[in-house]
């Protein structure tokens, strides 16, 4: 029956308690982290770093781990004490020779530091930062956010002053690739920064990143979370059972900000309700389909709402994916282990139909994001893929 599916909802806890300043906090990257504390240790380290990984990877909490460290005043073999003074004021964000610098929409005079409180809220929620996140916090979702001219002046003047407490003073800018032409001011500074001031890039997209400020620093290129590790931290940090551990982790892909930001939508398992949903398509029995839509999309205690229903939509294509894979015969490629009873559905995907199914739900996508009235919608979908399962 679809409505187990509902009847297990579970309240899960506000994402404020995701503090990541140690290393031993981040999933996996054990070599890198190896790699940054020697470096540290034997004093070797680059002036001007580039952590690049993409959205939702650790290249910012590795970023805020590997500063914590430098200026760490009870240094371990493996990590930051987490207890010392300046352990402390990191964990918040505070110290002041830890500067930040990222894109902002507002006038032509305003700085990063004018967003600053917003700034520590939201990395106090999370450390995985997503650039939705980061408007929505900001309350700027339609406008352009850029790194302009007086945000480059002010990191100079932060970076001309001595460091106050630490043996080095930090910057982090998140997403060099909104410099403009703007970012060439900062070279001298990159190429030829005081004896104790460390750079920290972390960028998502090489490509958008000006050649002269790419050629200036280290490169290291952060992976992306495996499935597991996403499971795994999400059971961790949230108990969250395993099941759904496990959906948003195939959601995500390796994104845990997005993982984390789905988490309070998704409160359950999407396989058995998308593997249900296909088998009901696939047989095309009026009653059973009408049954389906009316519990599916009622928002409420008995339902589910619009943006988890288009999360369970892009879940969709991953499990269309999932079953064009197999249906290839190239079961190695598969991120998840089908269910041969829950999963049955996947023998009716086809290289002929898969395309079409896909193109369906991209269309059930749009119109939920436009509003479109849930029932006409789903049952409209419900329709037309039952007619490409059963061909």
């Amino acid at each position: 029956m679809i409505y187990s599916f509902y009847n297990k909802r579970k309240e899960i806890k506000p994402l404020s308690y995701f503090y990541i300043m140690l290393f031993k906090d981040i999933p996996g990257h054990e070599s890198l982290k190896s790699t940054f504390i020697a470096n540290i240790v034997k004093g070797k380290m680059a002036h001007a770093r580039l952590f690049l990984g993409a959205e939702g990877s650790a290249a910012m909490p590795l970023a805020l781990a590997y500063a914590q460290y430098i200026q760490c005043q009870q240094r371990g073999k493996t990590d930051s004490c987490g207890t010392c003074n300046a352990c402390l004021k990191n964990q918040k964000f505070i110290h002041p020779d830890l500067h930040f610098s990222f894109p902002f929409a507002g006038k032509k005079d305003d700085h990063s530091n004018l967003f600053i409180k917003e700034w520590r809220r939201l990395l106090l929620d999370s450390p995985f930062l997503t650039l939705d996140a980061w408007q929505s916090e900001l309350a700027l979702a339609n406008k352009q956010l850029n790194i302009n001219i007086n945000e480059c002046h002010q990191v100079h003047a932060r970076l001309s002053m001595k460091p106050f407490e630490s043996e080095f003073q930090i910057l982090i800018m998140w997403l060099p690739e909104y410099l403009g032409k703007e970012g060439n001011s900062l070279l001298k500074l990159i190429e030829e920064p005081s004896a104790r001031t460390q750079l920290i890039f972390v960028a998502e997209n090489k490509e958008l990143i000006l050649p002269t400020i790419l050629s200036r620093t280290q490169l290291t290129q952060i992976p992306v979370f495996s499935d597991i590790e996403v499971r795994e931290y999400l059971q961790q940090k949230t108990k969250v059972d395993q099941a759904v551990a496990s959906s948003l982790a195939f959601l995500s892909e390796g994104n845990i900000g997005l993982a984390m930001r789905l988490l309070t939508d998704i409160k359950d398992d999407f396989t058995p309700l998308f593997s249900n949903w296909m088998q009901i398509c696939r047989e095309g029995k009026p009653v059973r389909i009408v049954e389906w839509v009316e519990q599916f999309s009622r928002s409420g205690k008995s339902g589910i709402g619009r943006e988890t229903q288009k999360s369970f939509m892009h879940f969709g294509l991953k499990m269309i994916r999932e079953a064009l894979l197999l249906s290839l015969g190239v079961p190695s490629l598969l991120r998840m282990k089908p269910d041969p009873v829950a999963t049955g559905w996947f023998q009716y995907i086809s290289v002929e139909n898969a395309p079409k199914i896909v193109a369906e739900i991209d269309k059930s996508i749009y119109h939920i994001e436009r509003n479109a009235n849930p029932k006409i919608l789903f049952l409209d979908v419900s329709l037309r893929l039952h007619r490409l399962l059963s061909k």
